[in-house]
């Protein structure tokens, strides 16, 4: 036997509005009406729903079942409603977030717990990538949004890009590496200690070859190389090693006093660093709402970097 699930959630209604009047005055309907949709349902079983005769209102065995039935009907539509409006408003779903290893590990994974503090109905799936597999992958609708630097994108892209801050990489080192306190500190100095290679994917690994260019040698000494940015930092931390890292990291890292950076120039390309969302259609309203916090928080930190970044370079 099939039941109309909006007679059951009005059966409840009339039971714990204690009868017809009061349950047809806050169902926006008539006494009458309920009368005919209750009856119709006591004929379709064979059995009454109420026991008419005693007050306050009595439920027999079989319309206790379906009053039961019909409370847990109106809880989930309540849900269904509350959930399509806090997916409306960004607060509910999934988003499928990419970005650059480090620039991801260092700094905005940070940025987005912060954003999903408040968002317990949220879930977002993190994943590594370089710029040319985030790309593809935002076109090939396997992330929703991507953060990572770029150097130039080409404008046939499908794609929309907003910058959030100029990307500089540093050569990082430990607190207290003895090049910290030489003076006229130049690039050749830095060819007499041990070196961490990034991934050979990773525009850091292109700067790295750009110190090396920038030197009169051929060679230096890579004692380690890939790894996460867990590893790197571990590495800097308990050696004098050396490693090229983006500049935001450092910035993220300088609370825990581990980690600082050379003052010294690194050449390389002019990278923004910045969301890629695709074009096609309205931004999902996750996607506009992480957006706009990240935009927000970093626009707010910006002075801070900026303030780091030009002490960390200042030559001692």
């Amino acid at each position: 036997m099939k039941f109309d699930p909006k007679h059951l959630m009005i059966l409840a209604e009339i039971y714990e509005s204690g009868g017809f009047s009061d349950a047809a005055l806050s169902l926006g309907t008539s006494q009458p009406s309920l009368s005919r949709i209750v009856k119709s349902l006591e004929d379709r079983i064979g059995q009454s729903l109420f026991s008419r005769t005693r007050k306050p209102l009595k439920l027999t065995p079989i319309g206790e079942s379906l009053v039961d039935q019909g409370r847990a009907i109106r809880t989930a539509a309540k849900r269904a409603s509350e959930s399509v409006d806090r997916i409306r408003s960004g607060d509910e779903g999934e988003l499928r977030v990419g970005s650059t290893p480090f620039f991801l590990d260092g700094f905005v994974s940070g940025l987005i717990a912060e954003y999903q503090v408040t968002r317990p109905n949220m879930t977002i799936r993190l994943s590594h990538g370089y710029s040319g597999e985030l790309i593809a992958d935002i076109l090939g609708d396997r992330l929703d949004i991507a953060l990572c630097p770029i150097v130039f994108l080409d404008p046939k892209l499908d794609l929309n890009f907003l910058p959030l801050i100029k990307g500089r990489n540093v050569i990082a080192c430990r607190v207290g590496h003895p090049l910290r306190s030489k003076k006229n500190l130049s690039l050749n100095h830095l060819l007499d200690f041990p070196w961490i290679a990034p991934p050979p994917l990773s525009p850091l690994n292109a700067d790295l070859k750009s110190v090396l260019a920038s030197t009169d040698v051929t060679y230096i000494n890579i004692i380690a190389s890939g790894g996460g940015l867990g590893t790197v930092v571990n590495y800097l931390a308990n050696s004098d090693c050396l490693t090229i890292l983006p500049h935001t990291v450092v910035f993220a890292l300088r609370r825990k006093g581990s980690l600082s950076a050379l003052p010294v120039e690194i050449n390389h390309p002019n990278r923004t660093l910045g969301l890629l969302t695709p074009k096609r259609g309205d931004l999902l309203p996750l996607v506009e709402s992480l957006t706009n916090h990240l935009q927000n928080r970093i626009a707010e930190m910006l002075h801070q970097i900026r303030r780091h970044e030009a002490k960390v370079m200042k030559s001692e």
